[in-house]
C-alpha cells in the first residue's frame, strides 16, 4: 500500500483564513516551546511532552475548539518532526557537510500575520451519501462537502485530510491508500536514460525530446509580469499584493500540468517498449553549479524540474518500474558509443560530434544514453532505441 493525495483548490473563505491562521499561532507556540528547551537543556522535546505542555495554552484550545480535539494533536506532531528533521540533518551535516549548502538551521517562526496547514484525522474524516466531510461543526459554517464521485477516494482507503494556504486560494488535500497492482516481470535488461534541461525538458536515451519551450515561455511571461507588479508594490511600500499572487499561482498551474502530460508520455514511452528500469541524471547543488548563461541560467533555476522528477518517480513505481538516479558528470563531453571525452565533442548546441569515432548525434540524447550507461555500465546493449537515436522524435504539444 502507498499513499496518494488528491489535491483540491478553493476559494478563500474567512473559515479557512481563520482555521490556518489558529494553526499558525499554535506552531509559533509549540515552536517557542522547544526552542527554548533546546537552547537551555540541549534536548529536543518529544510529542508527548510538547502536548502535555501544551494542551492547556489558549493557542491549542482555539484550534481544538474550532477544528476539533484531534487536530491541534496533528500540528504538534508536525512540530516534532521538524525538530527530529533538524536533528537528523545536523547529525548527518556533520559526517557528510558535502551534501549541504551550509549547517542546518535551526526550525524559526512563522510570520506574525501568516497561515500554516490544518490536519484532520482518520477518525475526524468521515464520507457519507458520496461526500468527503470533516467535524460537523464546521460542516455547518460551510466548510465544503468534496463528492468522492470522480476520486478514487472511499469509505475504506481514506487517511487524512490538509488544508493549506495556496498563493490567493486554499488547497484541499485528500490522502488515500492505494494498492499497487501486481505487476508482470520485465525484461531486466531493458534501460531508459533520461536527461532533463531547458531547451529539452526531457531527452531519452532512445531519441525521445520533450522540447521545453513551452516551459521558457511560462516563465518569461511570468518574470515580466513579477517585475511590472513589484515595481508598483515597491513604490507603495508593499512586497505582495492578490495580483501578485494570482500571478505565482497561473505559473505553478500551468508548469504543473505540463510536467504531468511529460511524465504521463516518458512512463506511456517505457510500457509500449518494455522499459523496466529509469535512470535520471542528478547532480548535487543542481541550481546553484550551472553556469549556461544569464538567460539560460534563469530559466534553469526557475523550472522546478524537482516536481517532474516526483511524478516520474510515483508513476514509474505503478507501473513496477524501477527508478535510478546518477550524477551529470562529463555525460554531456563523452561519446556514448565509443566512450572518448572531450569538451570540443560538443560541436554546437544540439549536436554532439565524436573525434574519435565521428558519431553524429542529437546532444541531449548522447547524453541520456551516457546517464543510461552509467547506472548500467555491463550491458550497454540494454539501453532502449526505438531507432530515432540519430533523428530524434519530438513531442513539442504535450
Amino acid at each position: 500500500m502507498v499513499k496518494r493525495v488528491v489535491r483540491i483548490q478553493l476559494p478563500s473563505t474567512k473559515l479557512f483564513e481563520e482555521l490556518t491562521f489558529l494553526a499558525k499561532n499554535l506552531y509559533n507556540s509549540a515552536t517557542y516551546l522547544v526552542r527554548q528547551t533546546f537552547f537551555e537543556t540541549g534536548k529536543i522535546l518529544r510529542y508527548y511532552s510538547i502536548w502535555n505542555k501544551m494542551r492547556e495554552k489558549e493557542d491549542y484550545k482555539k484550534l481544538g475548539k474550532r477544528a476539533g480535539s484531534q487536530t491541534p494533536q496533528q500540528l504538534l506532531r508536525m512540530v516534532e518532526a521538524t525538530w527530529e528533521g533538524y536533528k537528523a540533518a545536523k547529525k548527518d551535516w556533520r559526517i557528510n557537510p558535502e551534501k549541504y549548502l551550509g549547517k542546518p538551521k535551526i526550525p524559526g517562526y512563522l510570520p506574525r500575520n501568516g497561515r500554516f496547514i490544518v490536519v484532520w484525522s482518520k477518525i475526524q474524516v468521515r464520507i457519507r451519501e458520496g461526500k468527503v466531510r470533516v467535524v460537523e461543526r464546521l460542516m455547518k459554517e460551510g466548510f465544503p462537502a468534496i463528492s468522492t464521485e470522480k476520486l478514487p477516494v472511499t469509505e475504506t482507503n481514506h487517511a487524512i485530510i490538509r488544508l493549506k494556504p495556496f498563493f490567493d486560494k486554499f488547497m484541499l488535500e485528500l490522502v488515500y491508500e492505494k494498492e499497487l497492482p501486481v505487476i508482470k516481470v520485465k525484461d531486466e535488461q531493458k534501460v531508459l536514460g533520461l536527461d532533463l534541461g531547458v531547451n529539452n525538458l526531457v531527452a531519452t536515451s532512445d531519441g525521445l525530446l520533450i522540447k521545453g519551450g513551452i516551459a521558457k515561455s511560462i516563465n518569461q511571461f511570468f518574470n515580466k509580469q513579477k517585475a511590472k507588479i513589484q515595481a508598483q508594490l515597491s513604490k507603495q511600500g508593499h512586497w505582495t499584493s492578490e495580483k501578485k499572487q494570482q500571478l505565482m499561482r497561473w505559473r505553478h498551474d500551468k508548469l504543473h500540468d505540463l510536467f504531468h502530460k511529460a511524465s504521463n508520455a516518458i512512463i506511456q514511452h517505457c510500457l509500449e517498449n518494455n522499459i523496466s528500469s529509469l535512470v535520471i541524471g542528478r547532480n548535487k547543488n543542481w541550481k546553484q553549479n550551472i553556469h549556461l548563461g544569464r538567460r539560460n541560467n534563469q530559466n534553469f533555476t526557475s523550472i522546478p524540474l524537482h516536481k517532474l522528477i516526483q511524478m516520474l518517480q510515483y508513476k514509474a513505481e505503478e507501473q513496477g518500474i524501477e527508478v535510478l538516479f546518477v550524477t551529470e558528470e562529463y555525460t554531456s563531453q563523452t561519446c556514448s558509443c565509443c566512450g572518448f571525452c572531450l569538451r570540443s565533442n560538443r560541436k554546437y548546441r544540439g549536436l554532439f560530434v565524436c573525434k574519435k569515432c565521428k558519431l553524429v548525434i542529437n546532444a541531449d540524447v548522447n547524453a541520456a544514453r551516457n546517464i543510461a550507461k552509467k547506472a548500467f555500465p555491463e550491458s550497454p546493449l540494454g539501453i532502449g532505441d526505438s531507432g530515432c537515436v540519430a533523428q530524434p522524435t519530438k513531442l513539442i504539444a504535450l
